[in-house]
């Protein structure tokens, strides 16, 4: 169950160093705001496979480290596609790069979004809603009145 976890938390690694590659382009107001979202994104999820990789999992450890990626990449994807349509409109990169980069970009929102299900199977539905934001999940959790 964690070899799965552990490979989309590498792919979205290797997606966040590809995304890295000529970053910042011009040093403008986005790209400060992206920079440390970033370096966040790519701490916790050395941190996540590290915790993986031990012999037990430590669930509330492991926790901690995935809701603040997740928080962060909720709120890198809306202002890396701000940095996208900027860019475009200052002409400051290639249309190509920019293309590929955000190719890139919602590559790697689509892997976090995989590896929710194996999320859920170790934290259960209903106590990772606090973990993953909505964003993430394919399906509603609903929740009874004595949950």
């Amino acid at each position: 169950m964690h070899s799965e976890l552990y490979n989309h938390f590498y792919k979205s690694y290797q997606l966040i160093q590809e995304l890295l590659k000529d970053f910042p382009v011009n040093q403008n107001p986005l790209e400060m705001i992206l920079a440390p979202l970033f370096h966040e994104q790519q701490v916790k999820l050395w941190e996540a496979m590290y915790l993986l990789q031990q012999s037990s999992l430590q669930k509330m450890d492991f926790r901690e480290v995935i809701s603040i990626l997740y928080r962060s990449n909720e709120t890198f994807d809306p202002t890396y596609r701000a940095w996208i349509r900027a860019s475009r409109w200052m002409n400051t990169a290639p249309a190509d790069v920019l293309n590929k980069k955000e190719i890139l970009a919602k590559s790697l929102h689509d892997q976090l979004e995989k590896a929710v299900p194996t999320i859920q199977k170790i934290y259960g539905k209903l106590e990772s809603r606090y973990i993953i934001p909505p964003l993430y999940r394919s399906e509603p959790i609903t929740v009874s009145k004595g949950e």
